[in-house]
């Protein structure tokens, strides 16, 4: 009896080490594995294999080399570089665009190695001495789809959707209605080991102030989802995901419970977890302050200039402004597309200076007035709050231009003395000017007449 209670316990044992090693071992093969003809972004792969992401230009930017060949095929024989019947899959070579298509099952090797390491040409050395990481492609058949009657794909939600929340509502303070509310991206909050978050089909489903109902809307794969807002209220929305193979995330056999979509319990009630979780913002009608910046007058050292730049539009509003300066460069405004890129750039140069609080140009932000103090380029950016819905507008104004010190006509005390006699002749000849226009005008017009009937009575 003891015997067989042992063997049963050995058994029991046996059958939840092999369920362990089972569990690990698909979640192993989720990460290294991808489907054949589907493509990847090679950054995201290399990330997943714990590589630092280069800041700018992306993982095939200048100083690091990637690089990848098959080098087992779906049995784990190993695959020659010249294996003929593998084609361009055995050889080595590089990835287009930063993508990745794996064409053949089996097992892909990368390498990666620095620019630096190859030496005098000898890249087969650098290769040698490369990190690499391996992939294993597999057929859609082979991949572990949830297979719910609510999803056909392997995306689910697993972030930290509250966070998530808080981020749609600092996104909706700043629309108006005559816009539109832009869904902030979701990969942070969603996981899928088998495609790329780029490469999915997003759907938003969104309902009104008005209307409890979800109603479909944009289809995004690359773009951004966005939702017409056509009334003041609360809007609710949730997004599904599509992948390339036709797996698809739905709400089929989902009730709705707090805070979005639940697979229900015998009683039909909702079950945690969460599957779609519904997000909800606030839209008010109102619109942020409008700031027409007008051309700025040019200023002089020594005199006070008086900041007359902006031009605000709204019922009740606050201000604050600063005072910048740079010697040398004068940004012109027609240079960029819109306001915001010109106020970046201007306070991105490094020549830039915030002189709000410098005494030497005597900055009044309440009288709007400023002292000059040397020649350059003058800045004064407003931010302008409106005092009910606390919408901002920050703007920044033309370049006021100070070349120096006003110039004025300075006269001469001693010009009358060295000068009488000019003046004298030049009295004469304006009054005998005067005078002749008069002779002109008044000569009496009868004499003409006179002296011609005189020349008829003698013939």
């Amino acid at each position: 009896m003891k015997g067989k209670r042992f063997l049963g316990i050995l058994l029991v044992a046996i059958i939840a080490v092999s369920f362990a090693m089972s569990n690990t071992a698909v979640t192993v093969s989720a990460v290294s594995a991808r489907i054949t003809s589907v493509s990847y972004d090679v950054e995201k792969l290399l990330e997943e294999n714990h590589f630092e992401p280069l800041e700018e230009g992306g993982t095939l930017s200048e100083g690091r080399i990637v690089k990848y060949r098959l080098v087992k095929n779906a049995e784990g024989e190993e695959v020659l570089e010249d294996a003929v019947e593998y084609g361009d899959e055995a050889k080595l070579h590089t990835p287009e665009n930063g993508k990745v298509v794996f064409n053949a099952l089996g097992t892909y090797k990368f390498f990666v190695y620095a620019e630096a390491d190859v030496v005098d040409n000898d890249e087969a050395t650098a290769l040698a001495n490369a990190h690499t990481f391996e992939i294993v492609s597999i057929s859609k058949d082979e991949v572990p789809y949830i297979d719910e009657e609510w999803n056909t794909t392997d995306v689910l939600y697993t972030g930290d959707i509250n966070e998530y929340r808080q981020e749609v509502k600092n996104a909706a303070e700043h629309i108006s209605l005559s816009n539109e509310f832009t869904v902030p991206t979701l990969e942070e909050i969603v996981r899928s080991y088998y495609f790329d978050y780029e490469s999915l089909e997003k759907v938003v489903y969104y309902c009104t102030p008005t209307s409890s109902t979800f109603t479909k809307g944009d289809v995004e794969t690359d773009g951004e989802l966005t939702i017409k807002l056509t009334e003041p209220g609360t809007y609710g929305f949730y997004v599904l995901f599509n992948d390339v193979l036709n797996g698809q995330m739905t709400t089929t056999g989902l009730v709705m419970g707090e805070g979005g979509w639940y697979e229900a319990d015998e009683d039909g009630n909702p079950d945690s977890p969460l599957r779609i979780p519904v997000f909800t913002f606030e839209f008010s009608d109102v619109s942020a302050p409008e700031v027409t910046v007008k051309a700025s007058e040019n200023a002089y050292i020594g005199l006070t200039y008086k900041i007359n730049a902006f031009t605000i539009t709204a019922d009740s509003y606050e201000t604050v402004y600063d005072l910048y300066y740079n010697a040398t460069k004068k940004f012109n405004r027609n240079d960029y597309d819109n306001d915001d890129e010109y106020m970046a750039a201007v306070l991105a140069d490094a020549d830039t200076k915030l002189i709000s609080d410098v005494e030497e140009y005597e900055f009044d932000e309440a009288a709007m007035t400023f002292n000059p103090a040397n020649k350059g380029y003058y800045y004064v950016k407003l931010m302008v709050k409106d005092s009910s819905s606390g919408l901002k507008e920050e703007v920044m104004s033309k370049p006021i231009a100070c070349q120096g010190e006003s110039q004025s006509v300075v006269k001469d005390p001693e010009f009358f003395k060295y000068n009488l006699v000019s003046i004298i002749f030049l009295g004469i000849a304006v009054l005998c000017a005067i005078a002749l226009v008069l002779i002109l005008i008044f000569v009496p017009k009868d004499e003409k007449k006179v002296e011609l009937e005189e020349t008829t009575d003698k013939k």
